[in-house]
């Protein structure tokens, strides 16, 4: 859990602790770097109405998102303004993305960023271990010359699709399992639109800051699988039902 922590606080992560430290018996060791981003004026209309409520035996508590995004001036970085235009990226970089992180070791003067280079195999070296790294640059007069760089130390971090991808590329590489690239499962979504008695306003904020966790667990898991539900503050920005 402590790890859990330290990830919060690399990201930035905004959250109300005392909202989730406890829930459904998940334990935090201290709060979110910040507190949770807050509540639109759509989400406080719409909390007023349903909280509290029962649905087939469960109460209904709204509650704030804990997500990657700046409540409060962090890390060299502003709070959120509410452009409600943060996804794909905040224009402000209010929300953490990869960039965070590789401007920090950018200023390092040891570090060198290839460009335009696209890995295409790992090298093993005599002792078993990853020296190696094979790339081609699509910006070279020759985007098919393969190019290589060493190290004592190479870590693949290339998300869920590119990794497998690059260990099955380089002669199945760490696949005594036989599971590399296999098993990947995405989250389903389902997405309900409604209309509200009166104007909500949307667009204050992100695109959702509340949601309703109250049926990830329970009775009910001896049937069907847990779910969580956020409340969106994009408008009719959504397809839905």
């Amino acid at each position: 859990e402590p790890w859990y922590c330290q990830a919060e606080d690399e990201l930035g992560v905004s959250g109300n602790h005392e909202e989730w430290d406890g829930l459904h018996g998940g334990y935090r060791s201290r709060p979110f770097p910040m507190r949770g981003i807050p509540l639109g004026y759509s989400d406080q209309q719409i909390k007023t109405r349903i909280q509290g409520k029962t649905a087939r035996g469960t109460e209904i508590r709204v509650v704030t998102t804990p997500q990657a995004r700046n409540s409060a001036a962090y890390d060299g970085r502003p709070a959120c303004e509410g452009h409600s235009n943060c996804i794909p990226m905040c224009p402000i970089q209010a929300k953490y993305d990869a960039t965070v992180h590789l401007r920090r070791v950018l200023k390092d003067p040891r570090v060198e960023l290839r460009k335009a280079a696209v890995v295409t195999r790992l090298e093993k070296g005599k002792n078993g271990l990853v020296h190696e790294v094979y790339y081609k640059d699509w910006r070279s007069d020759n985007p098919q010359m393969e190019h290589s760089a060493s190290a004592k130390l190479v870590v693949l971090a290339a998300h869920a699709i590119e990794t497998p991808k690059i260990l099955l590329m380089s002669n199945n590489l760490a696949n005594r399992s036989g599971q590399v690239g296999r098993n990947l499962m995405d989250h389903i979504q389902f997405e309900v639109i409604a209309s509200f008695p009166e104007p909500l306003y949307p667009f204050r904020g992100p695109q959702s800051i509340a949601s309703i966790e109250q049926f990830r667990d329970g009775a009910f898991r001896s049937k069907r699988s847990a779910f969580r539900m956020t409340i969106g503050n994009d408008g009719w920005g959504r397809a839905g039902s």
